[in-house]
């Protein structure tokens, strides 16, 4: 009954009624748009997070030379890890193969989205073969499938080419980021640490990503050209100043505090620029969802008195209002919702780097919940200031 009539009482204002739920909608639509950028440059920056926050710095040499961790360790004093990203290359069937090799802590906080299959930490180990994860553009190759190659960089001391099997574990989404570390020393935000999968390879090259576990005892691992640094937590000023004061002579550098802060910065600036309209947006639809509410109450009280003589309580008068509101809210939701669906499947929503998580649904309650509130304040103090009597005594 109460659905009933709230929608007999949503059709006599219907422009009025689809404006605002077309405001609200706006509101919804710009929130999630909001919520999802900063879950897609979270998920970008809580892999480095660890490290981000830890005393280190972001290095790399002058002229582009590489960095391996043995020389940091040689140089500086109180270092605790050494992140890099390293390259190995295989050839099979005549195609050279490069691969993108992650230290294991930082594969294991790694999780980029798969077409198909899964990321190669999360896939069970086979001695004599190494887990791999591919590009989606490698359409030539399947999850499952074995890849059976030589190493072109064998380690000194080996006899010949080593010969390598390689499992692919899954397929990278297109538009998914991958660690690369080929920013240098001044990368200015979380975004440039990393590289966007696209249906191009640059290179030319098929590619794979796997971890160094798998490699380094068996083929030599080209070093990167930068490297994330951390030194322990007791390291004192002194020896801090010191091991800032020789990169800066060898090369460029950032603070892990300074690239933290970049990162934080680089998170929030879709908040800074989308939460000022969604703030008007929502007030605006405050105002005529309590302005509607105040008339379509006043128009509708000598109903109201009908209605408490044909058996309704006064408290099921409120419902009724209730229900009105609910149907604008449940209409505007509607309306986001498809708009999100059609984002989503365009593809907009990956080129934009938007992910909806679980944050989504909260703040998008919690506005609804507040329009609600806000909605239904007007028709229950007019209610409780008239009585049936005086209402049904009135001639207005």
């Amino acid at each position: 009954m109460y659905w009933k009539l709230g929608y007999q009482s949503f059709l006599r204002r219907l422009t009025l009624h689809i404006l605002l739920l077309l405001q609200l909608a706006c509101a919804v639509f710009l929130l999630n748009v909001m919520c999802a950028g900063v879950n897609g440059r979270s998920e970008l920056y809580n892999p480095l997070k660890p490290y981000l926050t830890a005393k280190g710095v972001y290095f790399g040499k002058h002229n582009g030379y590489p960095v391996t961790e043995e020389e940091i360790r040689r140089t500086l004093t109180s270092v605790d890890e050494v992140i890099s990203v390293r390259e190995a290359v295989f050839r099979s069937n005549d195609i050279d193969w490069r691969i993108v090799v992650y230290d294991d802590s930082l594969a294991k906080r790694l999780s980029p989205e798969m077409e198909e299959g899964v990321w190669f930490t999360h896939a069970p180990k086979e001695e004599g073969i190494v887990n791999v994860v591919a590009l989606q553009n490698n359409s030539d190759y399947k999850v499952g499938d074995i890849i059976e190659g030589t190493s072109m960089f064998p380690k000194e001391g080996t006899s010949g080419n080593t010969e390598m099997k390689f499992r692919i574990t899954g397929i990278m989404k297109t538009g998914e980021y991958y660690p690369t570390f080929q920013q240098g020393g001044i990368a200015e935000s979380v975004r440039d640490l990393y590289a966007e999968h696209t249906n191009l390879n640059p290179s030319g090259i098929p590619m794979l990503f796997s971890s160094a576990s798998f490699l380094e005892n068996d083929v030599v691992l080209t070093p990167g050209m930068q490297v994330l640094v951390t030194f322990h937590d007791d390291i004192s000023k002194e020896d801090y100043d010191a091991n800032l004061e020789t990169l800066g002579s060898i090369g460029y550098y950032t603070t892990n505090e300074e690239m933290n802060a970049k990162c934080l910065k680089y998170i929030n600036a879709e908040v800074k620029v989308l939460m000022p309209i969604i703030f008007c947006l929502l007030l605006v639809t405050a105002v005529g969802l309590l302005s509607s509410g105040a008339i379509s109450t006043l128009r509708q009280l000598k109903t109201y008195g009908i209605y408490f003589i044909c058996g309704c309580r006064w408290k099921d008068c409120i419902k009724i209002a209730m229900a009105n509101t609910l149907i604008i809210l449940a209409g505007s939701v509607l309306v986001a919702a498809c708009a999100l669906a059609i984002s989503y499947s365009t593809g907009w929503m990956a080129s934009a780097s938007l992910i909806l998580g679980w944050n989504n649904l909260l703040y998008t309650a919690l506005l609804l919940a507040f329009t609600f509130a806000v909605s239904v304040i007007v028709p229950f103090v007019l209610l409780h200031k008239r009585t049936p009597v005086d209402i049904l005594r009135n001639d207005d």
